[in-house]
Parts: C-alpha cells; sequence; structure tokens
C-alpha cells in the first residue's frame, strides 16, 4: 500500500471513530433532553387536565429537577435521588458500564434506555458515515452538508423515537426542527439532481406517500387510527427521502415490521385489542431501513462497497 493510500485509509478510519463518539454523545444528551422536555410538558398542563399516572409523574419529576428551572441551573441529576451529577458521570457508555448501571450516590438501577441511546446513535452514525462517504465520488459537494443534515436528523430520531415509545406522543419541538433539517436535506438533494422538475415531483408525490396518506387516515378517522404527530413526522422522513419510491418502500417496510413484531402479541394474547400501539418507531425504523439501503443496494451497483 502506497503512503498516500495508508494516509486515507487512516484519515476514514479516524472519522467514523469520530462519528461514532460524536453518536454516543449527542444520544446520551438527546435522552437528557427528552426527559427535559416530558418535565416542560406536564407543567403545561392544568391541574384537571392531568390523568392519575401523569399526576404521579410530574410530582416526580418535579422532586427532581424542581417546579422552575431555569437554563443556568438545568442541570443532569439522578432521576431517583435528585443528586447533581458531575461530569465523570456524565461520560457516554464509560460512566454507566463503569457504575454497573447504577447511580454512584444512591445506587439506584439506571434505566438500560439511556446506556442503549448512546450505544444505538453511535452505531447509527458510524453505519451513515460510512454509507455516505462511499458514495462521496457520486454526492460530490453535496456530501458534508447532506452527512451533517442527516446526523443531526437522526439524533431528532432517537428523541422522538423514545419519546413515542414511552409516552405516545411525538412532540412538536422535536417534529418541526426535524422537518426543517429534512427541507434542507431536500433542497440540497434537488441542487445536486441540477434543479430538475422532474426531482422536485418525485419529492412532492413522496410526501404525499408518507405524510398525505396519513393525514386522510387521521382526517377519516378522527384521530382514532393515526395522531397528527405521525402526519407531522411522515413530513420530515419523505423530505429525507426525496423520491417517491424510496417513500413508499419506508411505507411499506413500516407496515411490514409493525405486523411482523404485533400481529405474533395480538394472535398469543399478549396486546390486548383496542391498545394502543406507536406506530413512530415503525415509521423511523422503515425510514432508516430504505434510506441506509439505497446507499447500499448503490454500493453494490457500482461495485465500490468496500470503503477502504
Amino acid at each position: 500500500m502506497s503512503y498516500t493510500g495508508a494516509m486515507n485509509q487512516i484519515y476514514e478510519v479516524g472519522i467514523l471513530a469520530a462519528a461514532g463518539v460524536f453518536g454516543a454523545v449527542i444520544g446520551s444528551f438527546m435522552i437528557a433532553q427528552v426527559w427535559r422536555l416530558r418535565a416542560w410538558q406536564l407543567r403545561q398542563l392544568a391541574e384537571d387536565e392531568l390523568t392519575d399516572l401523569e399526576r404521579k409523574e410530574r410530582q416526580q419529576l418535579e422532586s427532581v429537577y424542581g417546579k422552575k428551572r431555569t437554563v443556568r441551573s438545568d442541570r443532569s441529576v439522578c432521576l431517583s435521588c435528585g443528586h447533581q451529577l458531575a461530569w465523570y458521570d456524565l461520560i457516554p457508555v464509560c460512566s454507566w458500564l463503569w457504575l454497573r448501571g447504577k447511580c454512584r450516590y444512591c445506587k439506584a438501577p439506571i434505566g438500560k434506555a439511556e446506556f442503549a441511546a448512546e450505544v444505538g446513535l453511535a452505531a447509527v452514525y458510524v453505519l451513515t458515515t460510512l454509507l455516505l462517504l462511499g458514495q462521496a465520488h457520486t454526492l460530490g459537494w453535496a456530501l458534508w452538508p447532506s452527512l451533517l443534515l442527516v446526523l443531526a436528523g437522526e439524533a431528532l430520531l432517537l428523541g422522538l423515537f423514545v419519546f413515542d415509545c414511552r409516552w405516545y406522543l411525538l412532540p412538536d419541538r422535536l417534529v418541526f426542527p426535524f422537518a426543517g433539517l429534512g427541507l434542507g436535506y431536500a433542497l440540497v438533494h434537488w441542487a445536486h439532481s441540477g434543479w430538475q422538475l422532474s426531482t422536485l415531483w418525485s419529492g412532492i408525490v413522496a410526501i404525499g406517500i408518507l405524510s398525505g396518506l396519513y393525514y386522510a387516515l387521521y382526517l377519516f378517522s378522527k384521530g382514532a387510527w393515526v395522531g397528527l404527530g405521525d402526519v407531522k413526522l411522515g413530513l420530515g422522513l419523505a423530505l429525507f427521502l426525496p423520491d417517491w419510491r424510496l417513500a413508499f418502500l419506508a411505507l411499506f417496510a413500516a407496515n411490514l415490521l409493525g405486523t411482523l413484531i404485533f400481529a405474533p402479541l395480538q394472535l398469543f394474547g399478549k396486546l390486548p385489542r383496542g391498545q394502543q400501539v406507536p406506530f413512530g418507531p415503525l415509521l423511523i425504523a422503515g425510514f432508516l431501513l430504505v434510506f441506509w439501503g439505497q446507499f447500499v443496494i448503490l454500493a453494490f451497483l457500482q461495485q465500490n462497497f468496500v470503503l477502504f
């Protein structure tokens, strides 16, 4: 291997390592923001608007965070004892492993979701960076703006995934910024294609598939089948998949995953009929499979799947 080739390989490995570390850090940050956002949401509700479970949850969060939080005083704390966490308690992945998943101060278990989020987003960032770098010659100038927009969008998707799984909600404070990033990605994609009208129309049809269809279902069922949050999420996902064929595949993948996961649960009585099921995580999973899949397919077709 030549000196130039060895240096390029070291450079690319360094980028992937940096992406993994950055993903773990952002994963830790996003999980903390999920709890802060939930506490803020509950504070906005009047007492008579709260369910018994939400009232108990608000009391718990207020006992930890306090009733009034400012940006300056908003520091990470243990959700069990309320102790303010030091910097060495917040090192992504490492702190959780070193403390064996327990709070340093009260020994209460730290949720596995935090650890999974850090490891998961690190893996997602590495895979996304690997696949987009593998198409550097095709993407050209659009590589780095596309990569940065996608990584930022994936961080918000982590927050939306956790929020919908836990509380069956897709908050606007995460959905709207995600849609804004998607619009930026779609504009970069459109500019890279030479501002072709066919590309624009394909993106519009993609929005109709992933957002318009769910909006029609929302109106027809009066919110019983899908929530308005799914409609807004679908808009952002369609903007990151500005091709109607990719949007259709993402919709198919999301529904297929839902069938494979929830149909057996209903069949064996583990999921009561009529119980609410979060669809946002399925949409996110279907989107990621298709988004990554397009670059894998391109790499195989171009016979350059191996990055190094």
